[in-house]
């Protein structure tokens, strides 16, 4: 994955939450061939399932060849609501993003750290 996810309000470099606040993942994938194809995620954050709605975004060929190049579109994303980021603990965390490819692209995996503050 090509700049697979980060938290959409501050690109790249914002690795901090809110405890009890919201936030989103999107992610993108950079197929070698310049495409950017749609598929199915896992989402987890240190090592278990994400809770919060994963999405996937589904192809829509009249506007683009797979899902959009760029985020926000990507090719899905995770949503966080309060409830979600309020059951996890002060302190840093491990996101994980597993692509699980499919019949033309192998599976890829994007990992970061994220600090939830109170």
């Amino acid at each position: 994955m090509g700049q697979p996810a980060f938290w959409l309000d501050y690109p790249i470099y914002h690795v901090a939450l809110k405890h009890g606040g919201s936030e989103q993942v999107r992610y993108v994938i950079n197929g070698t061939d310049g495409k950017h194809p749609c598929g199915v995620a896992n989402y987890y954050i240190d090592n278990q399932a994400a809770s919060g709605t994963w999405d996937i975004t589904k192809p829509q060929p009249q506007y683009w060849q797979g899902c959009p190049a760029g985020l926000p579109g990507g090719a899905g994303g995770l949503y966080l609501y309060p409830n979600d980021t309020a059951k996890l603990t002060v302190g840093w965390h491990t996101l994980k993003i597993d692509y699980l490819g499919d019949s033309t692209y192998a599976p890829s995996q994007f990992v970061a750290q994220f600090l939830v503050v109170p």
